[in-house]
């Protein structure tokens, strides 16, 4: 269970009905740069490379 616990945890919604669908508002876009995503991917790549060191620490203290 200690496993499943480390990294970043992630909201996720189910809309079940038409209604609820109805109610959701759009507030605003933006297009990204070039530079803008290549940040994004190299702040997802050190959280990858966070999470795996700190799986295999766990990992380790179970073996």
């Amino acid at each position: 269970m200690r496993l499943l616990m480390i990294g970043p945890e992630y909201t996720q919604i189910a809309l079940k009905t038409e209604k609820a669908a109805a109610q959701l508002q759009w507030l605003s876009a933006r297009e990204l740069s070039s530079e803008e995503i290549a940040g994004f991917r190299a702040l997802v790549a050190r959280e990858e490379e966070a999470y795996q060191a700190r799986f295999v620490q766990e990992l380790e203290q179970l073996v």
